[in-house]
């Protein structure tokens, strides 16, 4: 027995060592493929790939359009995706902009679609069918006074129609920004605004006398010409005319006699609506009237007769389609007459459209990727991340926040614009809330602030909507809310988050053991480790490719599957089991993962196990619970129990993935977590703490030669302001919130280059001081000045550009940028809209951030997220920002709170070196970092100035020491 043993436990080690030197080249290949090759093999996909599945007869064009279709959904999606994911905006109203998109390109269609219609009142042109049929009149007005509204006049040509398609949701979302956003209305208010706003414009649409087809919409989508005027072609089959013993230079003559006979017509139709009008009116409407009613172009074999606006072109096919040319011989007979344009219902032309809305997804998902990565994407970055910090910092982000708004806008009224051709129909049911919100779900489910999430998500959630809705649609909704709710839960980077984080994972080759055969202790458990663990990863490997194959096999929507029974209950279960067969697969991933030695394998599997778990039990439990409630409550129990039966036989797969599940969950926690894992975080963790600015053994000086310089730096400047006035004055300010007196400064002043420090109990009014000055917090009385011009009144963003800067007590950066992104976003001179569009730090901006990130040792984290930075690192990232921005005065909140000594002492040094190029207002409450600045000092009780002066002096005042000392 201990010989087996022995033996296996060699060979589990060989395969380990196999998987831990081999098993990277691969997945590093496929990595490298995932990263950069993976955008052109999706786009070949598209562009050609389904194209040639429709050419080989493997997908009818029915489900090209319907991809089609859903591409457009992308489109919307991606635009949310720049409010919401990037711009932390979430938008409840954003297929309102898509349906605005539709409208315009359905009118278009409408304009050239169906033969129901007259010409309407004042002879500029036939009346849609769509909107002849719901009577668009006035009461009591008959059909020879209609008139084709006014609105309804721009989208008759195609050019037209795409600059208005596009320019007016944007300009709707730029004015709904301007306003909401000027507004300061954010998060969940402007959430529920976005979702009134579409509800409103719903049911307003819905009324027939908007004169948009009502509840109908817009319908009778034909065709689509790009000419300005409508064409008749006519084309000569030269056997037919043969057969009918006829020249073409005849037929020819035939047609421009009847074209004559039509212009006639045309002018006497003219005169009568002149008569018409005249008798209605006083003072009659113009009469439209073209020159050139009709023309007759081309060849005598392929002519093509070319109509007024104003001319009813169906009327005029059916009188060519019966002219006749000789006896009995109609032209119908011997060519083909029919209207010109793209049919929308030719194979073709909807492949063609399917082929547009990719290029155009392709080009708005570049677009976006440009905006995104450009100073403007930044700054709607730094908008989502701490929209204080970035007015403070002198920027107005209403007005990036409308921009871009705007921008989404137009793309998505852009995709309602691909979408109305293809559907060939657009109706008000496109206005209704719920698609606005499905438009969230997509992008939560594809994952926000990727860009390319949504377009998953879109693609994904669409399909799962056909298909259910199309086998049993009372299960949608409870599918999507499962789907929302685990999505939610366990992927909240939704499902683009796992793709990003396979492409992020860093596979390197590691050292398994020595050439020589000598392993220390250490090695010696890690090889124990690895060995485990790749055991545990082929289990994994095992256990998941079964439980996926079996149980895709039983759920499968084809075929004798369970989900093709197309009932309420099988589809919901077999759903339920599709996603664990999904989940399985995952541990396929993680598998693989563990045996090549990885971290991240055991860090999926440890998420998937409990996922795997969770569907089961709901896939039983809604058996057992929910799908036999029609058998009612007395056969509640059996049923239940033979249903869960005959599952559990049927597919064995279940339980034992969730035996095995289970028991490599409590493994995890019993070993796995505790050792493996224990380990590759410590070595980790010992790499990361290498890679921490911490200064070099030669550069760091003792604590006495550091006093030493803050003490020189304290002597360096004039005892009192080189200018007569002070840079800033406060003058009876006085702030009260709900009769509560929070501030009463009957007098303060700073000096040009002075340092002033504030210090006093919580709640005297230390930061509210601040907030006055800088513009947060209006005040009830008084005036604030800076350098000789009255603040008061003025916003942030204004008073910041006025050379105010402000760092509060906790640290407010940009966590989603880098060092260097935070501090390039402080250049003075760019908060303007216009200063961010294609503008680059230049070489002498470039060298001034290097030189401050030196200074306070951020240099080395310049490509560093934020978010990964210690606090002292923060702190000192917000007051470099203010360096960078160069105002006149410095309002510093507690820099020295949370801070070690070497930090604190660094902190000091600094603001004291400011104090020779800036105004500087400190507020603090660490008496030691005060005494450290050795400046004059304000001290601020109960909201007034109780004491002003030396430190030496104020530590000796007997009202200071009882007020805030003492304690």
């Amino acid at each position: 027995m201990h010989n087996l043993l022995d033996h296996f436990s060699r060979a589990t080690d060989t395969l380990a060592d196999l998987g831990l030197r081999h098993g990277r080249v691969p997945l590093s290949a496929i990595q490298w493929y995932s990263r950069t090759c993976m955008f052109w093999t999706l786009l070949l996909i598209g562009l050609v790939g389904i194209p040639a599945l429709h050419a080989s007869g493997a997908v009818s064009i029915e489900t090209v359009n319907q991809l089609g279709r859903y591409l457009c959904f992308a489109i919307a999606a991606l635009s949310l995706d720049l409010v919401w994911g990037y711009g932390g905006m979430l938008c409840l109203c954003q297929f309102l902009f898509f349906s605005l998109g539709g409208y315009a390109m359905g009118m278009f269609c409408a304009h050239h679609g169906g033969p129901e219609g007259v010409i309407d009142a004042v002879n500029w042109g036939k009346i849609p069918a769509c909107l002849f049929v719901v009577y668009p009149g006035g009461v009591g007005e008959s059909q020879d006074q209609w008139t084709v509204p006014f609105f309804w006049k721009p989208f008759w040509n195609i050019w037209t129609t795409l600059i208005l398609g596009i320019v007016i949701p944007g300009v709707v979302a730029a004015v709904i920004g301007f306003f909401v956003f000027r507004s300061r209305v954010r998060g969940v208010f402007f959430a529920v605004l976005t979702q009134a706003i579409v509800l409103a414009f719903w049911l307003v649409v819905c009324m027939n006398n908007m004169k948009l087809g009502g509840t109908n919409g817009l319908t009778r989508f034909d065709r689509i010409i790009l000419d300005s005027r409508e064409n008749i072609s006519i084309t000569i089959a030269p056997q037919k005319l043969a057969e009918a013993n006829l020249e073409a230079a005849a037929v020819r003559e035939a047609v421009e006699k009847k074209a004559m006979e039509i212009s006639q017509a045309y002018i006497e139709q003219v005169e009568k609506k002149r008569q018409l009008l005249t008798r209605n009116f006083a003072s009659p409407p113009a009469v439209n009237v073209d020159a050139v009613p009709i023309e007759v172009r081309g060849s005598n074999s392929a002519m093509m007769i070319r109509l007024a606006r104003s001319i009813h072109v169906w009327k005029v096919l059916a009188v060519f389609e019966e002219l006749t040319v000789a006896e009995q011989q109609r032209l119908s007979d011997i060519a083909e007459v029919k209207i010109a344009g793209y049919d929308l219902n030719n194979k073709n032309v909807k492949l063609a459209l399917y082929l547009l809305t990719v290029i155009v997804l392709v080009a708005v998902f570049l677009l976006c990727q440009l905006l995104m990565k450009s100073r403007i994407g930044r700054v709607l970055i730094a908008v989502r991340d701490n929209e204080s910090r970035l007015r403070f910092s002198g920027y107005r982000p209403y007005v990036f926040k409308m921009l871009v708004f705007g921008i989404s806008g137009a793309i998505a009224g852009l995709g309602g614009m691909l979408y109305a051709p293809q559907m060939k129909i657009f109706t008000p049911t496109n206005l209704e809330p719920k698609e606005s919100i499905a438009v969230v779900i997509f992008v939560a489910v594809g994952g926000r602030a990727t860009l390319s999430g949504p377009i998953f998500g879109a693609l994904v959630v669409s399909y799962l909507y056909s298909l259910l809705t199309s086998h049993s649609p009372d299960a949608w909704p409870i599918v999507l809310g499962l789907l929302f709710i685990l999505v939610t839960l366990y992927l909240p980077g939704g499902l683009m988050g796992i793709w990003q984080s396979w492409v992020s994972l860093a596979i390197s080759q590691k050292t398994v053991r020595s050439s020589t055969g000598v392993i220390n202790s250490t090695e010696a458990q890690q090889d124990r480790i690895d060995v485990r663990l790749a055991v545990v990863g082929i289990l994994a490997v095992t256990f998941g490719f079964s439980a996926a194959w079996g149980l895709g096999e039983y759920a499968r929507p084809w075929d004798d599957g369970l989900m093709a029974q197309r009932n309420g209950s099988s589809v919901v279960v077999g759903l339920i089991l599709m996603l664990t067969a999904v989940s399985a697969l995952l541990q396929v991933l993680a598998g693989l993962g563990l045996i090549t030695g990885r971290v991240w394998g055991s860090m999926i599997l440890k998420r998937t196990l409990p996922i795997s778990i969770g569907l089961s039990v709901t896939a039983v439990g809604w058996l057992f619970f929910v799908g036999t409630l029609r058998s009612g409550i007395a056969d509640w129990g059996t049923t239940g129990f033979t249903r869960v039966s005959e599952l559990v036989s049927t597919v064995p797969h279940l339980p034992v993935l969730t035996l095995w599940s289970a028991a490599a969950l409590f493994y995890f926690h019993r070993f796995l977590s505790r050792q493996a894992v224990r380990t590759t975080v410590a070595a980790d963790a010992a790499e990361d703490q290498t890679d921490e600015a911490l200064p070099d053994a030669s550069a760091v000086q003792d604590r006495a030669s550091q006093l030493a310089r803050i003490v020189a730096k304290q002597k360096i400047g004039p005892s009192k302001s080189t200018l007569d006035n002070s840079l800033l004055e406060v003058r009876g300010v006085k702030v009260v919130f709900d009769g509560f007196k929070a501030l009463d400064v009957a007098e303060f002043s700073a000096g040009y280059y002075d340092l002033n420090v504030i210090i006093g109990p919580n709640g005297a009014g230390k930061t509210t001081l601040c907030d006055v000055i800088s513009g947060k917090t209006p005040v009830t009385e008084g005036q604030v000045h800076l350098g000789g011009h009255q603040i008061t009144g003025l916003t942030e963003a204004d008073i910041a550009r006025l050379g105010v800067g402000r760092k509060f007590q906790t640290p407010t950066v940009f966590d989603s940028l880098t060092v260097y992104g935070n501090m390039e976003l402080a250049i003075p001179g760019r908060h303007r809209l216009v200063n961010n569009v294609g503008i680059r730090p230049s070489a002498a901006e470039r060298l001034k951030i290097e030189e401050i990130l030196a200074r306070v040792k951020l240099l080395e984290h310049a490509e560093k997220d934020v978010r990964h930075l210690s606090h002292g690192q923060r702190q000192w990232l917000e007051i470099s920002m203010l360096i960078l921005s160069d105002p006149r005065l410095l309002l510093v909140d507690e820099p020295a709170a949370g801070l070690t000594d070497e930090e604190t002492i660094l902190t000091a040094e600094l603001l004291l070196e400011l104090k020779a190029e800036h105004s500087v207002i400190v507020i603090e409450h660490d008496m030691e970092f005060v005494r450290l600045l050795n400046s004059s000092v304000t001290v601020l009780n109960e909201g007034s100035v109780m004491a002003q002066g030396e430190m030496q002096a104020i530590e000796k005042d007997p009202a200071v020491i009882e007020a805030y000392l003492g304690r």
